[in-house]
């Protein structure tokens, strides 16, 4: 469907691609025989028509010329090379002059996020949390999308239907999870305590659900590689034995966590999918620009060939979402413990991931990590009752009213309605929403701070 989307748009832009090519040629002969006049109306001529070409497909324009330029190439044809060269130019900064226009923001009407504001805590189950981060980029983002006709090698992601940039919800988990392995390992290698380190990995297990895409590998291979040492650097026998013990080591400690998951009800037989507490929402940005990289020769010293990447420019503000909710347990205490643990630990890690090791591409290059000062007040909520802590936002589960049946018309709709005793609206317990503010994001782990030793104090209680 989409080659027949393009296949029609390219028939209704032959005509404009056609004149262009001419034009350019016209500009060209009013160069050589110097005629100003004649030189600058078509200079003029080309740029609208640029213009149009990219309000109907301008990649598909772009990627045209270029085409044109490779075969022109190969078939030693430099005059026709260039003006295909001029054209795709042409096209590419008509485009660029539109780019930043060309974002329109995605109305609120359609609700991707949830409003801690809006009572959403009140459907979920006790001990539910969400943590809400409007944060600006200290330096641009960028991502890699999917889509077969661009302009550019290197286009952000981008929302499908809406054509904004954003994050994906798989998105932010995937840096999140990776964000906090690093953490774990980090802190391995530090304190050296493997019960530590299995019962943190179990926690992240608990966090984000089976280990996959390479993680348990990864985790198995880091403490395996812990126990037998580094690889000797001489070849031969040692090297042999070496392979040997860290590939029995490897397959012990998956042997050991596999244990630890059955022990603690993780894992249930042969079933090894596990659904994680934390959920995540899509972030959204209403700007977009270009960053270049220009790589430079050992040689001269000098740049050539420029490289452009669609970015989200630094200062953009986004939301960061994340929705916590437990399962259900028959010990309240073990419950209380778990949930005052996780919360600590995801709000350093969100710290981490927002500020030291970016999201998106490139981020050893230092792109894609936020400031600590948010764009806007960020908001903490969790659905609990707990001692010393007040919050002057209270709710609960709303009434349960009769249902107007009036519309549905049928004898038997009314007779069953009928038949039904009157109900009256009946009124569940109410649980406090207990909801915090902060304005920068070391404030949110003095906040989660807070909220997870009162939930101890209440476990003790």
């Amino acid at each position: 469907m989409q080659r027949d989307y393009y296949s029609f748009r390219c028939e209704e832009m032959n005509g404009i691609l056609d004149k262009i090519e001419q034009l350019i040629i016209e500009q060209e002969q009013a160069r050589e025989e110097k005629k100003k006049d004649a030189q600058k109306r078509a200079v003029g001529e080309v740029a609208r028509e640029a213009k149009s070409a990219v309000g109907i497909e301008p990649h598909l324009a772009y990627l045209w010329f270029s085409a044109r330029k490779g075969e022109a190439d190969e078939a030693d044809n430099k005059p026709l090379a260039k003006r295909a060269s001029e054209a795709a130019a042409l096209i590419r900064s008509a485009w660029q002059n539109r780019l930043a226009s060309s974002i329109q923001p995605i109305p609120d009407a359609f609700r991707f996020v949830p409003d801690v504001e809006n009572q959403v805590l009140d459907y979920l189950p006790l001990l539910s949390f969400i943590i809400h981060i409007p944060f600006r980029l200290s330096k641009p983002y960028i991502s890699r999308d999917d889509c077969e006709f661009y302009i550019l090698e290197n286009p952000v992601k981008k929302e499908w239907v809406f054509k904004v940039p954003y994050i994906a919800p798989s998105q932010w988990k995937g840096a999140l999870r990776s964000a906090m392995m690093q953490e774990l390992v980090t802190e391995l290698y530090a304190v050296g305590d493997e019960k530590v380190f299995f019962q943190k990995r179990l926690q992240l297990y608990r966090i984000f659900g089976h280990e996959k895409d390479g993680t348990a590998k990864y985790l198995n291979g880091v403490l395996a590689l812990r126990r037998v040492g580094l690889q000797p650097q001489n070849g031969g026998e040692e090297r042999e034995e070496w392979r040997k013990q860290f590939e029995e080591e490897l397959q012990k400690v998956e042997a050991e966590f596999d244990a630890t998951l059955c022990e603690q009800g993780y894992r249930i037989g042969d079933i090894e999918g596990f659904q994680g507490r934390t959920h995540f929402f899509p972030t959204f940005f209403d700007k977009i620009g270009l960053e270049v990289i220009n790589p430079h020769d050992r040689e001269s010293g000098a740049g050539s060939q420029p490289i452009y990447f669609e970015c989200v420019p630094q200062g953009t503000p986004g939301t960061f979402v994340l929705m916590y909710v437990p399962r259900n347990s028959n010990d309240d205490a073990k419950q209380r413990q778990e949930v005052a643990e996780d919360l600590e630990t995801l709000a350093r890690g969100v710290c981490a991931m927002l500020t030291t090791y970016g999201f998106g591409a490139k981020t050893s290059s230092g792109y894609g990590v936020a400031e600590d000062k948010l764009a806007n007040t960020g908001m903490f909520a969790i659905r609990a009752a707990l001692p010393g802590i007040t919050t002057p936002a209270v709710s609960g589960t709303k009434p349960m009213s009769k249902p107007d049946l009036s519309c549905y018309e049928g004898k038997g709709v009314q007779e069953e309605g009928a038949a039904q005793p009157e109900r009256e609206s009946v009124l569940q317990e109410i649980i406090p929403v207990v909801k915090r503010t902060f304005g920068t994001l070391s404030e949110l782990q003095a906040v989660v701070q807070e909220v997870a030793d009162a939930l101890r104090k209440e476990e003790e209680a």
